[in-house]
C-alpha cells in the first residue's frame, strides 16, 4: 500500500513539475512570467526529492521505529566524519579572475569542499575495502 501511495506522489509531482517547467520554456519571451513557471517547477522539483527521500522514512518511523537505529548510526558515523574532516583540513582564499569577473572563493567555502572531499575519500576506501574483504572471504571459505 505505501509503495503504491508513493509511486502516485512521485509520479504526480514529477509530472506537474514537467508541465510548470515546459510553460517555463514556452513563455521565454515574456520574462516575468517564465521566471515565475520556472522557479515553481524547481520548487516541485524540491518537494518531489524531499518526499521520495523522506516519505518511506517518515512511514517507517511511524510504524516501525526501531528499524531506524542502524541508519542513524550509519547518520551520525558520516557527520561525525563530515566535522573531523572540516577540523582538519585547511582553508585559504582564492581570487580566480574569468572573462573579466573577479571571483572571490573564501576559506569558508574552500574548508567545507575539503571537508566534503576528505569524507567522500574515506567514505570510497572504507567502499573498497569492504569489497575486497568481502571477496577474500569468499575465498577462503
Amino acid at each position: 500500500m505505501k509503495d503504491k501511495l508513493g509511486l502516485i506522489i512521485k509520479v504526480t509531482l514529477v509530472v506537474i513539475f514537467v508541465i510548470f517547467a515546459l510553460m517555463g520554456i514556452g513563455m521565454s519571451g515574456e520574462g516575468f512570467m517564465s521566471e515565475n513557471m520556472i522557479n515553481l517547477g524547481i520548487v516541485y522539483l524540491v518537494i518531489a526529492t524531499v518526499g521520495a527521500v523522506f516519505l518511506d522514512l517518515i512511514l517507517t518511523l511511524i510504524k516501525e521505529p526501531r528499524k531506524l537505529v542502524k541508519p542513524l548510526v550509519a547518520l551520525v558515523a558520516v557527520v561525525v566524519l563530515f566535522v573531523i574532516g572540516y577540523a582538519i583540513t585547511e582553508g585559504g582564499e582564492y581570487v580566480y579572475i574569468s572573462g573579466g569577473n573577479r571571483i572571490v572563493i573564501t576559506s569558508d567555502v574552500t574548508t567545507f569542499v575539503g571537508a566534503a572531499l576528505t569524507t567522500t575519500y574515506v567514505l570510497s576506501a572504507i567502499a573498497i575495502l569492504s569489497i575486497v574483504v568481502g571477496e577474500a572471504s569468499k575465498i577462503f571459505k
